[in-house]
């Protein structure tokens, strides 16, 4: 999620709390009530709060809940990249083949691109894509029609196929086939100096399709995406799943006749009020 600020001086207690955390005078042991029930420690071991870690502070009580929900989500992955590969072998065997060559042909370039982006709990890993840009093209926000994309780049985005490299991250546990999209590592620190709370979104590991990919586009804005994002999170599950996946699809074939138009807000970190986001599609 977003990096706590390490400069940041700890917080003291409010009065209230020190109340609550500390015995008041003159009052007999064992009459203080506690604010919650303490687990059982196993004998030796001293009492106290664990030790901080990196990630302290990014998550909240729903982690426990988010992660018994999400257990589904590895066999999921695992069982629908299969049936796919046995089902659409012939398909995908030429996409595999024929994509790489075009992509060399075209530059004699390199034919997949690696990049970092923020990830589960907001830590950064490196993602792989078929390379749809020129050699040096840079590395800020593409538009449409941008001239550094090649004739086989442009190609493979209209129909989403520069993500099918990302299979091997699902597959190595950085990413899952369903969940909120990676950004990229420079782009989700800048986001979060300025918006706190978008590294909520990274509660569940991020995913090739998505439903801000599928109600919105390439251009919605950082706090569109939030809300998308917050929504699949609450809503999530291996029938929704399915869903996106199959939408993720019809979407991409869909923008084929009529690409969406980009929004002059999209680029914006700090983009304008927007409507409340239409529901996800039922579970």
């Amino acid at each position: 999620m977003c990096p706590a600020t390490p400069a940041s001086p700890p917080l003291e207690p409010s009065a209230g709390e020190r109340e609550g955390l500390a015995p008041r005078k003159n009052e007999p042991a064992g009459e203080r009530e506690e604010l919650a029930p303490r687990k059982e420690e196993p004998a030796g071991e001293p009492e106290g709060p664990p030790p901080a870690s990196e990630h302290d502070g990014w998550r909240d009580d729903s982690d426990a809940d988010i992660t018994r929900r999400s257990r589904y989500k590895r066999p999921f992955d695992l069982l629908v990249i299969c049936v796919a590969a046995i089902l659409l072998f012939p398909f995908w065997a030429t996409l595999l083949l024929v994509i790489p060559l075009a992509i060399w042909l075209e530059d004699q370039g390199p034919v997949f691109f690696v990049q970092h982006r923020a990830g589960f709990h907001g830590r950064r890993f490196a993602i792989l894509k078929y390379r749809t840009m020129r050699q040096g093209a840079g590395t800020y926000l593409a538009a449409p029609k941008d001239s550094r994309l090649t004739v086989v780049g442009a190609l493979l985005r209209k129909f989403h196929l520069d993500e099918l490299p990302q299979v091997v991250n699902v597959l190595n546990g950085d990413m899952s086939l369903v969940g909120p999209r990676p950004e990229w590592w420079s782009r989700h620190l800048e986001i979060c100096r300025e918006m706190p709370s978008f590294g909520t979104r990274l509660r569940v590991r991020p995913g090739i399709a998505g439903l801000a990919q599928v109600r919105g586009n390439y251009w919605s804005s950082a706090k569109e995406k939030l809300r998308y994002d917050n929504l699949y999170i609450e809503t999530f599950g291996p029938w929704l799943d399915l869903k996106l996946l199959g939408l993720g699809v019809v979407t991409a074939v869909r923008r084929w006749f009529k690409p969406p138009a980009p929004r002059t807000s999209g680029r914006s970190l700090t983009p304008s009020p927007t409507s409340t986001p239409p529901p996800p599609p039922s579970r």
